[in-house]
């Protein structure tokens, strides 16, 4: 049969305070440290999801105007073109009169 010694009882007594020791001083305070890290990589995670979502939204949002100015300076562009077109026949139609009208003097 298995003799319970005196040196058995006061090891284990000993080592259960060593474990209620270690718990308070060293382990305790690296578990707290552990969920406070943890709390502030959750919350920069969501920080992060919540930037990208804002990002997508943004850059969205800029193609969308880009594609509209585009639009807007494709129109404007073709409206100056004709405009050009209509002061080219003009000056043209003058110079063709005062060409004729030359012709005509001499």
């Amino acid at each position: 049969m298995i003799e319970v010694s005196l040196n058995f009882l006061v090891v284990f007594a000993i080592l259960w305070i060593l474990m209620f020791v270690l718990n308070k001083v060293f382990f305790g305070p690296l578990w707290k440290i552990r969920e406070r890290r943890r709390a502030v990589r959750d919350g920069d995670r969501d920080a992060a999801r919540k930037a990208l979502e804002t990002y997508d939204r943004t850059i969205e949002r800029l193609e969308q105007s880009l594609k509209a100015a585009r639009l807007e300076s494709e129109a404007l562009r073709e409206n100056l073109g004709a405009e050009a077109l209509r002061e080219k026949a003009r000056l043209l139609d003058e110079l063709n009169a005062e060409y004729r009208r030359n012709v005509d003097k001499a």
